[in-house]
Parts: structure tokens; C-alpha cells; sequence
């Protein structure tokens, strides 16, 4: 499973300093670009503060707001990632395909949305289709744009500067 994918899309936990809402689909400002194995990824609004981090271990990963309150915790299982809210309650998941397309539900089980992998760009979707932004990475640093090409955030992998 690409870990990658999947992260990217939840990751809307880590939303802003003003407070984290989390999210099973792409959500600005920020999305993540997910350490590999274990690790913490540091996530950063467009004006370069602190929007929190994500810290992994196996297959789970925890969603920190830039506070460090937790803003709930996914888990990995095969191809589908189980997201939690800060109170332990379910917030939906996703479902990788191999084929590098990644399909979000929320807690209620509707399609929030997809997103697909070609090289280094994530594109996102939401549920009727349309752009949702999209997520390019180079090296251990992941740029956020808006459905308008807008820079939204990074996030940055342990590595990166």
C-alpha cells in the first residue's frame, strides 16, 4: 500500500494553528507527505507557520495540531486506512486501489472523494468529481496547491529541511 497516497488524503487533520478538524479527504490548507516507516512529519501553513505534525509507527499514524493536542490517529490495514477523530470516534476511510487511485468515505460511509498518483503529483478530488488541489513532491518536501494552483502548505519528512 502507498502510504503516500492515503496520508495525503486524511492528513486534513492537521488543518490550521486555529484548531484541527479531521478530515477523510483533501482539505486546505495543509495535506502531508507521510514519513516512511517511522517517523514525524512536520506540516506548515502557506505562510510558513507551524500547522502540526503527524508521527508514525507501524501502521498507525497520529495527528498532532500545531499546539500538539492530539487531532486523532489513522490505521493502516492492507489497502484501507481507518481515521480517527481526537476523541477516538470514527471519521471515516480510505481504500487504495494498487492502481494508484485512493477513494476517501466519511464516517457515514459516502464518498468524500479519490485521490490519484502519476510520479510525484497527487491530484485531488472531491466526491462530485471536481479539483480538489493537488500535492507535488520533491525529495523529502511536499507542496499543497488549491484547485486554483494556489500554494496551501508543505510538509516536510524527517530528512527534509
Amino acid at each position: 500500500m502507498n502510504r503516500h497516497m492515503v496520508l495525503v488524503a486524511i492528513v486534513g487533520a492537521i488543518a490550521t494553528t486555529a484548531g484541527a478538524q479531521f478530515a477523510t479527504q483533501p482539505a486546505a490548507p495543509v495535506h502531508s507527505h507521510p514519513a516512511q516507516g517511522n517517523g514525524t512529519t512536520y506540516h506548515y501553513n502557506a505562510n510558513g507557520s507551524s500547522a502540526g505534525r503527524t508521527t508514525t509507527s507501524g501502521n498507525n499514524a497520529y495527528h498532532y495540531n500545531a499546539n500538539g493536542s492530539s487531532a486523532g490517529r489513522s490505521t493502516t490495514s492492507g489497502n484501507t486506512t481507518r481515521n480517527y477523530n481526537a476523541n477516538g470516534s470514527s471519521a471515516g476511510r480510505s481504500q487504495a486501489t494498487g492502481t494508484g487511485t485512493t477513494y476517501h468515505y466519511g464516517a457515514n460511509g459516502a464518498s468524500t472523494g479519490r485521490s490519484t498518483t502519476s510520479g510525484n503529483t497527487t491530484y485531488h478530488y472531491n466526491a462530485n468529481g471536481s479539483s480538489a488541489g493537488r500535492s507535488v513532491t520533491s525529495g523529502n518536501t511536499t507542496y499543497h496547491y488549491d484547485a486554483q494552483g494556489r500554494l496551501t502548505g508543505t510538509s516536510r519528512a524527517p530528512g527534509g529541511k
